[in-house]
């Protein structure tokens, strides 16, 4: 499992406009509240040409 903290599009794609952010979270914020508390622990950040991972 990974959780991306950073993640940059290259020069000249948008490809974020083709996402309906607010429905997005409002869909993400729903389903983790459904959620019971859990801790992630996580490794040192991986950092790429275009993202910053962390491993958990």
């Amino acid at each position: 499992m990974h959780c991306t903290l950073l993640h940059a599009l290259e020069a000249g794609v948008d490809e974020a406009d083709d996402v309906d952010v607010d429905k997005t979270v409002t869909d993400l914020r729903e389903r983790a509240g459904e959620l019971s508390p859990f801790t992630l622990t996580f490794d040192q950040p991986l950092i790429g040409r275009m993202t910053v991972e962390i491993s958990g």
